[in-house]
């Protein structure tokens, strides 16, 4: 079965999205042509859990569909390490296993790895981090969904992606495991450098 990616999605269960009779465009979908799974992944470790979609066609980013930011420059990490809260975003609930119709989001703060070797029995690599919140918690629906944090880069306030949702307790009990894209950053570029046949779209201007 194709691999499909819906962009500018905000709740699966309507065809236009409204929020207080605004609406915003209908979404796109576009199919996968390549998927990359790093080769180190292991699923029995949660390791190196990360992969990237190379779409079979150029997208034209609007106002709902945007890109988001990663930061390749390997001599920020002090900064990358600073940072300690970021916004999950995602389709599963923040407090039970169940998944919803619209797009959630959860404010989550970066723990000490020990507290994640506490609650999950499983050791925090250097490739990964914890975070959690009381307020809520990535769950089932929620893997593979971002970390996001607005952040000065390129001399512009952006969002930028720092995690990638990996794994968590049984019942979302306000703790998980996510993958720190940062130490990815030459893997990403090699693979796009290796695997993209078109110039990346620009951003429009407004």
């Amino acid at each position: 079965m194709a691999v499909k990616v819906r962009l500018g999605e905000y709740d699966d269960t309507t065809t236009v999205d409204c929020v207080s009779k605004v609406c915003i465009p209908i979404t796109e979908e576009y199919n996968v042509d390549l998927g990359i799974r790093h080769g180190k992944y292991s699923q029995e470790r949660n390791m190196n859990d990360i992969a990237l979609l190379r779409l079979d066609r150029f997208v034209t980013f609007k106002q709902h569909i945007r890109p988001i930011c990663i930061i390749l420059d390997t001599t920020k990490r002090h900064v990358v390490q600073s940072l300690q809260w970021f916004i999950a975003a995602g389709w599963g609930e923040t407090k039970t296993n169940r998944t919803r119709g619209a797009l959630q989001t959860v404010k989550l703060h970066r723990f000490d790895p020990n507290r994640c070797w506490r609650s999950l029995e499983r050791t925090v690599q250097s490739n990964q981090f914890c975070a959690g919140s009381n307020e809520g918690d990535t769950c089932s629906g929620d893997s593979g969904g971002p970390l996001i944090r607005k952040v000065r880069h390129m001399n512009k306030v952006r969002d930028v992606q720092f995690g990638v949702v990996s794994y968590g307790s049984l019942h979302c009990a306000g703790i998980g495991v996510y993958t720190d894209v940062y130490s990815y950053t030459n893997w990403i570029a090699a693979v796009v450098r290796d695997n993209t046949y078109v110039q990346a779209p620009r951003m429009p201007n407004n």
